[in-house]
């Protein structure tokens, strides 16, 4: 029975082992079972919260793009409302104008302008080495200039140039004083403006050369320019004038101007039996620039009202020839003048019964040398009386430096130099403008010994326009 026993209890104890091993191994799968589901559940709560961060992102996009369209269609309103307000104000503004027009005088084509021309100098002026009157030092107003133009319409126009200056009463003996100033009428002329290329001009209005020849020349206030300076010619006549440009102004083109004159001058608007002409024809390309031009008249010389001598029986005809080259550009200019005269003296009327010729050159040149400084000179030479005294001779120079201070004011440091041979007195009369008597050479009192005549300069000459 103990045997037996024992037996049996071996052979439970065989059995049950396996079972017990069983179980241990079902609980050890468990245990992973459990971690698996535990990270398949994070995992799931991961994914669902990145679908949500996404749901958010895509809800912010969609709010920011119907931001930005409210945004454009609220700027598009703007500015549509912008520009129907400024129409109405546009529309306000030209009513108001146009009431204001209807109810005042038309003055916003009036422009006003004036010109100085001063210089404070000393002159040193010899006669076969002596010195003469007027040396000295002091200070003068050469020109003064006030003019005012009105601009009716886009074709009609009128302008009033008035001139101040100290002239001689000898040499303007129908001229008034006023505080020993002499007031001229220089500019007076209304003028119709078809187009560029046909100008129309009735009154005292420039003439065809002089003016042209200042424009190239450019230091009209140091001094005038080579025929002015000799009494040649005259910068303004009374009479009907025809100009204008045709073809491109800032390329090539051409500009003319022709005029039918008294032939006394500005100073001088005196009726006469005939009328002179004058005429000039240029062609400009780019700075660059070359012109002809002819005078032919009786110079106001009517003989109901002057008595000739000589022999002469009606006044002469005074002609004359004019050329020039030059260039103007933004860093200097530069320009080459001839004049051939007949009969432009005094014997147009007395003195001896023979024609006279003047003949001679000018050069001039001028440099930038910054936007404010530059540096200038020019030389003339002329022979006045080739016939009737054919040994006269005029030389003159000038050189300097400008300083441009503003817009419309210049101040030069100027020396000048004239010298006169065979002359029968040797004194130089206006020619340089000294005296600002506006008078020729003095050659009248022709024969006797030739005589020599010298003109120095220097000082501050300059211009003020505005």
């Amino acid at each position: 029975y103990t045997f037996g026993a024992s037996l049996v209890a071996l052979a439970l104890l065989s059995t049950a082992a396996p079972g017990e091993a069983r179980v241990a191994h079902k609980r050890h799968v468990s245990h992973r079972a459990v971690a698996q589901n535990s990270d398949a559940a994070e995992i799931a709560e991961l994914k669902a919260q990145v679908n949500g961060l996404t749901a958010r992102l895509e809800a912010q996009e969609a709010a920011q793009r119907i931001t930005a369209d409210q945004a454009a269609v609220a700027a598009n309103q703007t500015a549509s409302l912008q520009k129907q307000i400024a129409s109405n104000n546009a529309a306000v503004s030209g009513q108001i104008k146009s009431a204001i027009n209807a109810n005042t005088p038309k003055d916003s084509g009036t422009t006003i302008t004036s010109t100085l021309f001063f210089n404070a100098s000393n002159i040193n002026q010899k006669t076969n080495g002596v010195r003469v009157s007027p040396s000295g030092t002091g200070f003068d107003l050469k020109r003064a200039y006030l003019g005012v133009s009105h601009k009716f319409d886009k074709h009609f126009s009128a302008t009033l140039l008035i001139d101040a200056n100290a002239n001689s009463s000898a040499y303007n003996k129908n001229a008034t004083p006023l505080n020993g100033q002499y007031i001229y009428v220089k500019n007076a002329f209304l003028e119709y403006k078809l187009n560029d290329a046909f100008i129309v001009r009735a009154g005292a209005a420039p003439s065809p050369w002089l003016p042209y020849a200042e424009s190239v020349y450019g230091n009209r206030f140091v001094e005038n320019t080579f025929i002015d300076r000799d009494k040649l010619g005259n910068t303004t006549d009374w009479g009907l004038h025809v100009l204008g440009t045709i073809g491109n102004p800032k390329s090539l083109n051409i500009t003319y101007a022709a005029s039918a004159l008294n032939g006394g001058g500005y100073k001088n608007p005196t009726r006469t039996n005939t009328v002179d002409l004058e005429g000039r024809v240029s062609a400009n390309y780019k700075g660059f620039t070359a012109g002809v031009g002819g005078y032919t008249g009786k110079l106001a010389a009517d003989p109901q009202n002057v008595v000739l001598t000589g022999g002469l029986t009606a006044p002469r005809t005074a002609t004359r020839f004019d050329a020039l080259v030059g260039y103007v550009g933004p860093r200097f200019r530069v320009s080459a003048e001839y004049i051939w005269a007949k009969n432009f003296s005094q014997n147009i009327i007395t003195g001896v019964n023979k024609d006279d010729v003047a003949e001679g050159y000018s050069v001039s040149g001028a440099f930038n040398v910054t936007p404010k400084w530059s540096v200038f000179g020019r030389y003339d030479t002329i022979k006045p009386n080739k016939y009737t005294a054919s040994n006269l001779k005029d030389d003159y120079f000038n050189t300097g430096i400008t300083y441009s201070a503003v817009k419309g004011v210049d101040l030069s440091l100027v020396y000048k130099r004239e010298v006169l041979n065979g002359s029968t007195n040797g004194l130089i009369a206006g020619s340089t403008d000294f005296t600002s008597q506006d008078t020729k050479l003095t050659t009248t009192s022709l024969g006797g010994v030739a005589k020599h005549g010298t003109f120095d300069e220097i000082g501050l000459y300059g211009q003020i326009k505005f």
